[in-house]
Parts: structure tokens; sequence; C-alpha cells
């Protein structure tokens, strides 16, 4: 209440039009609003818990570990509904929210491009001569189902270390 007060009764310094005034006027109602529906919901979702936890400590009732959870779960959700109220009646909220998840959307990327099946793209690691130089193999070709699937035969792997 006392922040809902605050908010209620601070004054713009300077000059205030009329429209400037009612605008105020109207962005404060909306802000009180959301600052009552966030305490509202959090004391609805807390309530379940604190009633069970002294009707517990009371001896009132006996312990139940279903009823607990269930209860403590539904004053811990009362953290999850707070962005959709911002959301909801906050326009800078929203704005801010958008901007953000505008950053966060993957930029579209050229199409895939495959290339011809003709074209090796590998050469051997070892050749069969026993010579270790880099030789660009032309006769041998992948086969199609490496060539769809993207997978490396362990034969295309190029050394890092030639060996003499």
């Amino acid at each position: 209440m006392t922040v809902a007060k605050k908010l209620w009764l601070r004054n713009v310094i300077g000059d205030v039009t009329t429209e400037q005034y009612f605008a105020l006027r109207k962005k404060n109602k909306k802000t009180i609003k959301m600052l009552m529906l966030v305490v509202i919901l959090f004391a609805v979702c807390w309530f379940p818990l604190n009633c069970y936890v002294i009707l517990l400590s009371s001896q009132t009732i006996h312990t139940n570990n279903a009823l607990y959870f269930a209860f403590h779960w539904f004053a811990m959700s009362s953290t999850c509904y707070n962005p959709f109220i911002y959301c909801w009646l906050n326009d800078s909220f929203r704005s801010e929210l958008k901007a953000l998840l505008n950053v966060c959307r993957k930029p579209p990327g050229p199409t895939e491009q495959r290339l011809p099946s003709t074209v090796p793209s590998y050469r051997l690691a070892w050749p069969e001569n026993g010579n270790f130089k880099r030789l660009q193999v032309s006769h041998v070709l992948p086969s199609a189902s490496n060539i769809q699937s993207g997978k490396t035969d362990i034969s295309a792997v190029e050394p890092i270390v030639a060996v003499s």
C-alpha cells in the first residue's frame, strides 16, 4: 500500500499540460493495477501453504507429504505468473521483450547446397602403395549412402602427422 500511495502521489517536475496530466494518471492507474495484481496473486498462491504449516505446527492436522508438495508447488508457481502480468499490463516490458526475442531469433541462413556426387570430396589417408604424400584420388568415389547421410568414411580421413 505504501508503494501504491507513493506512485499515486508523486508529481512531475515542471509544467504539465492537461493532456500530460491525464496520461500520467492513466499510466499510474495501470502501474498500480499491475502492482496490486502481482501482490494479490502472490498472496493467493502462498496462502494454502502458510495455512497448512500453521495447522501442522498447532498439531491440528497430521502431516501429508502429497498435500505439502502440492501446496509448496502452488506457492512457488507464483513467480511464474509475474512475466505474464508484466507483459499484459506494461507496454515498455512488452516492447523490450519483443526486442529481445528479435535478437534471439536465428537469422535466415543461405539454403543448403549439396555437392554433386561425381566429385570426390576426400583424399585417402593411407594409399596402398605406402607413399604417404597427399594424393588426390579421382577414381574412388564415396558411396551414395555416405553422401546422403553426411557420414565420413574412416579411410577418407587425412592424418595430421605423416609417418615416415
